[in-house]
């Protein structure tokens, strides 16, 4: 922490600070945007992300904090994926604080592609742990069912109950399981006035009885258990769909059933609303190295 002694010659423009208040036992979080001879003006950011200014009279400051140590992201090195998630996993320790959250973000990602397979799975739940909605949550679950390490086996498209494989069929039904994933009101309302599409999921992942998509239809938000049935069907028909457009003796065995991972990563399957590891997050991957103040690409 900075005495008050510091605080006019050490602060940095636009930081991510904690501000210790000896008139309060609630810090003050926020960017510190400018400062005078006697107050500073930290920009302060509410859950929606909407911003306000607070004017802080430097005699009330008891201490400061810096969240986001900028000489240590720029000792980071991309040799060492494993260093980039020790960092992530303190700064979520503080995820109130708007940049370090950021930062956390893009060290799990960044550690992700750079890591081994073995470090990817905790990255992803990471970035699960610091997402701001269900939305993201409900992308990230879906991230951590495709990485290749999964143990979940994609079925072969011959396990496919359809006498009909018709392939604008197939990529109609695929659409529906995705609207039904994303919780897509217009999708969930053909529910009701077709109710063969219900039959027609089931027919495709035998575990998507009528009772499950009912539950599934009234939820608010889909369970982790529910997630995979989906996204089981949706590799599934996705699967079918590509076998249904090569000629026959260009399709797979039967016995083929690589992992969703695999097929997920190497683009062999269009279900293109779920993240690789490349698009976890907004951030450029291939920005690895931090220089002068940003984030940069090696070399």
């Amino acid at each position: 922490m900075l005495g008050l002694a510091q605080i006019a010659s050490e602060l940095p423009r636009a930081s991510a600070v904690i501000v210790y208040l000896r008139t309060s036992k609630e810090p003050v979080t926020g960017y510190l945007l400018r400062e005078s001879e006697t107050s500073l003006v930290i920009a302060l950011e509410d859950s929606t992300g909407k911003r306000t200014e607070q004017t802080i009279p430097k005699e009330t400051i008891a201490a400061l904090r810096y969240t986001v140590d900028r000489q240590r992201l720029a000792a980071l090195d991309p040799k060492q994926p494993q260093k980039y998630f020790e960092y992530a996993e303190e700064l979520a320790e503080v995820a109130n604080d708007p940049e370090a959250r950021e930062t956390a973000r893009r060290l799990y990602h960044l550690a992700a592609v750079l890591g081994p397979e073995s470090l990817t799975e905790s990255c992803v739940k990471g970035l699960r742990y610091l997402a701001s909605s269900a939305a993201e949550r409900k992308r990230l679950d879906g991230a951590l069912y495709l990485l290749p390490s999964s143990n979940v086996r994609l079925p072969s498209s011959t396990d496919l109950a359809r006498t009909n494989t018709d392939p604008a069929d197939l990529q109609a039904l695929l659409q529906v399981a995705a609207g039904l994933r994303r919780r897509d009101a217009a999708v969930l309302a053909r529910f009701e006035r077709e109710p063969q599409l219900a039959t027609q999921l089931s027919s495709v992942n035998s575990k998507l009885t009528s009772s499950v998509l009912a539950t599934m239809l009234s939820a608010t938000e889909l369970s982790g258990a529910q997630l995979q049935l989906i996204l089981e069907t949706e590799i599934l028909l996705g699967r079918a769909l590509l076998d249904a457009k090569l000629p026959e003796k260009e399709r797979p065995p039967a016995a083929a059933k690589p992992s969703w991972g695999n097929s997920y990563q190497q683009n062999k399957l269009p279900v293109r609303a779920l993240p690789s590891v490349r698009n976890l997050t907004e951030f450029d991957p291939s920005q690895v190295i931090f220089r002068d103040g940003k984030w940069q690409t090696a070399g």
